[in-house]
């Protein structure tokens, strides 16, 4: 169960960054590895996986996502929970894309690899959770330390997704309550009590990706995508519960909502581009020489 319950949360995650907006992602990326690309960066998701040999045999090696903005390369992996070999793990994986990309030296006596910049995401973790998580490497003549920094979802607060526009992070907080509910001694009274919290969270997160919208960080699609997820992490945690059934309509109502301001902003589109192209066709007609009343006639029929 624990299994499928990871697995589910890292389908959704590779989901969301592959459906989302060029921007949305940017914007995401940025706030992510502290960095400044614009929002019209060249984002391309790289392949996940690579083959190793591992005593004598054959291996596939599967990353989680590896990506490039404006040919600087990103690794992320995305943990429900604390794991001890996860420095590893992204070291092999990340080490699989540096031999893809390898350069050797015109006398052949150097080979360069150039590791992609990696962060672990913890959707859950625990208090042991450490920011940094470190490989340490021996060699002969030396150590080599390859740190990679954490983002614990659940440590931060929403202005901070806010903040850093960490949009595409936002569904996964709905795991907040997670944990409080599987304990025994909640009883029904304080499940009425969590889902009013999460209704103010999700009315939270609602505000933010609408602002995020007018300002043009992410597209009307990011959000209903968002909102879907949303939706999605909702059902899989809390279906069960009868005191946050309320909560659930809640979120399908503003799915609705948001379905309709994107039809309509279609509809406008179309309005807008039918007058244009009407615009162009009368200009062709004006430059082939017909006369202005000629032209009403024909636009009139």
């Amino acid at each position: 169960m624990a299994n499928q319950t990871a697995q589910l949360f890292d389908l959704m995650f590779k989901y969301i960054l592959k459906e989302a907006s060029t921007p949305a992602v940017v914007h995401f990326m940025n706030g992510l590895f502290d960095k400044n690309y614009k929002p019209n960066s060249k984002v391309v998701f790289l392949p996940t996986e690579s083959v190793s040999e591992q005593k004598g045999k054959l291996g596939k090696i599967v990353s989680d996502i590896p990506l490039s903005i404006n040919d600087d390369c990103y690794l992320i992996e995305a943990q429900i929970s604390d794991d001890l070999e996860i420095a590893l793990r992204a070291f092999q994986y990340a080490f699989a894309l540096a031999k893809n990309n390898k350069a050797i030296s015109k006398d052949g006596s150097v080979i360069h690899l150039e590791l992609p910049e990696p962060r672990i995401i913890y959707f859950e973790n625990k208090n042991k959770t450490p920011d940094i998580v470190t490989l340490k490497i021996k060699y002969p003549k030396g150590e080599f330390s390859y740190e990679i920094p954490t983002f614990k979802v659940l440590e931060n607060p929403v202005s901070e997704f806010e903040k850093r526009r960490l949009d595409l992070l936002l569904p996964f907080y709905l795991l907040k309550f997670r944990k409080e509910l599987k304990k025994r001694n909640v009883n029904s009274e304080r499940r009425k009590e969590m889902a009013n919290e999460m209704n103010a969270l999700i009315s939270d997160i609602d505000r933010i990706l609408e602002r995020h919208s007018k300002e043009k960080l992410i597209s009307q699609e990011d959000v209903l995508l968002l909102v879907h997820e949303l939706s999605r992490m909702h059902y899989e945690l809390y279906d069960r519960y009868k005191e946050f059934k309320e909560v659930n309509m809640t979120l399908m109502d503003k799915i609705k909502t948001h379905h309709k301001e994107i039809e309509k902003r279609g509809e406008k589109r179309g309005e807008k581009r039918g007058k244009k192209l009407g615009a162009l066709e009368v200009l062709k007609l004006v430059e082939q020489g017909y006369k202005p009343a000629e032209i009403k006639k024909m636009v009139l029929v």
